[in-house]
């Protein structure tokens, strides 16, 4: 039986919120249950959430605002909220302010979870919204909006700071309390002491050098992430790879870092990541998997990496990580350590052993020096796509450096700079597939440039690839 209007309205300007698994439906047909009466079939469900989302959504918010606006106050039904409250409402939640958890949030306005989640869908709230919400953005003059969000900014590093005071107390009184347990021996107490002061106060090395201009044009850090060689439409992602390949042959520099964030192929076994998209015998007759797929997409990085040093005389330092879909199984307990990326990555530091420096890492996240810049790389599949950044940069982060956290894996382009790191997700060289369009991700390909300025710490820009 075909869906309501209403209905239909209500479900797309819900996803992608939620997922089209079972589970996801049936959260949204007792929502529907509630507010129209009854809901719907999950084959209906099913058959209207698989279709190109990317435009039904935003059809369906443009026409149908889940928001309107009376006199000073946003009417989210069935609930009204004053202009302000929903102002410090997005001011809290934006990691570019406060950045409080969705508990804390619903404490300190009073919410019930009804409630929140209606603001949440309604304004499409998520961590990286404005500070500010629409009606407020629309009708303040530049210097309103610039105050508000300095007031933002302050504020955020008000809060950042008070958590790192509050984390080094605790670690400083932890340690102390262990030390006082060990009565009557002297040289443990001193030892415990010493140490956690050690990691309370950081130790500084003061060197005083002249500050030089840098020339930055000798080096360039180029970034590419998700090729997934192997799917469809394989030989345009060929087309791409060889894009970055010319890019790096005409760049200026004398020595090209090349960082890749995973993902080399789209599957590596019948049964593997996203194996329905695997491009049998259409493309470059790259409807293979297994022992002839490694070998390929070997030889096609083997080919990239050695073009690059011949033909523009330059010197290359290539390094990677795995991705999730560089696994030998679907089941990510039964391949932990992605042996798919693994072996394409000894086989480069093999084949390339006196033309190029290969470095690879079989951890999810790894960290390495270029061009003086600190750089900290994670595929950010999995749990890490939950973790704050400026968290993740305490866990690895170089005090002596400027730090970069490079990421791919879904597919979009952001990137956020803060006082003393840049955190920028990498978008994909693959072409848009069925998985890009149920998660409304990116819709253009490209690969990162990154240059280190004289003020040590970095330049970036994206470029755009042919579709």
């Amino acid at each position: 039986m075909a869906i309501e209007q209403r209905k239909i309205d209500y479900i797309l300007a819900r996803y992608p919120e939620v997922q089209h698994k079972r589970t996801h439906f049936w959260i949204i047909r007792n929502e529907m249950v509630e507010h129209f009466g009854s809901g719907c079939a999950y084959d209906d469900y099913i058959s209207l959430v698989t279709q190109d989302i990317s435009v039904s959504v935003n059809a369906a918010v443009e026409d149908n605002p889940l928001y309107e606006v009376n006199g000073n106050r946003y009417v989210v039904w069935p609930f009204s909220f004053s202009i302000d409250e929903i102002d410090g409402i997005f001011a809290d939640y934006s990691i570019y302010g406060n950045n409080l958890s969705q508990q804390q949030i619903m404490h300190k306005y009073k919410f019930k979870p009804e409630a929140w989640d209606a603001i949440k869908r309604a304004f499409r709230l998520n961590k990286y919204s404005h500070v500010v919400s629409p009606f407020t953005a629309d009708n303040s003059t530049e210097e309103e909006l610039d105050g508000r969000i300095d007031d933002a900014i302050e504020t955020h590093h008000d809060t950042l700071v008070e958590r790192l005071t509050y984390t080094h107390d605790r670690k400083f009184k932890k340690e102390a309390k262990a030390a006082f347990k060990a009565k009557g021996n002297l040289d443990y107490f001193t030892q415990r002491i010493q140490e956690a002061v050690q990691d309370y106060v950081p130790m500084y090395d003061w060197t005083f050098i002249e500050v030089l201009e840098r020339h930055s044009s000798n080096i360039e850090h180029v970034v590419i992430s998700d090729i997934h060689i192997g799917k469809l439409e394989t030989n345009k992602i060929l087309n791409r790879l060889w894009e970055v390949a010319d890019y790096c042959v005409a760049s200026p520099a004398d020595t090209i870092y090349i960082t890749c964030l995973g993902d080399l192929a789209e599957a590596f076994t019948w049964d593997g990541m996203h194996s329905n998209q695997i491009a049998f015998g259409t493309d470059h007759d790259f409807g293979m998997y297994g022992f002839n797929l490694l070998v390929r997409v070997s030889e096609i990085f083997e080919r990239m990496i050695r073009f690059i040093v011949e033909k523009g005389d330059k010197k290359v330092i290539f390094t990677g990580i795995t991705g999730n879909h560089d696994r030998m199984s679907i089941e990510k307990e039964k391949d932990q350590e992605r042996v798919g990326g693994l072996v394409i990555y000894e086989m480069l530091k093999r084949w390339l052993n006196n033309v190029a420096t290969v470095n690879y890492y079989n951890s999810h996240a790894a960290t390495f020096e270029a061009d003086g810049i600190h750089y900290i790389i994670h595929h950010w599949d999995g749990n890490m796509d939950r973790q704050q950044p400026e968290k993740v940069v305490i866990t690895y982060w170089n005090l002596s450096a400027y730090n970069v956290i490079l990421s791919g894996d879904k597919h979009t382009l952001r990137a956020s700079e803060w006082r003393n790191f840049t955190n920028i997700k990498v978008p994909a060289l693959a072409w848009v597939g069925s998985y890009d369009k149920s998660m409304n991700l990116h819709s253009e390909t490209w690969f990162l440039v990154i240059r280190t300025n004289k003020h040590w710490t970095v330049d970036f820009e994206f470029k755009r690839l042919q579709k």
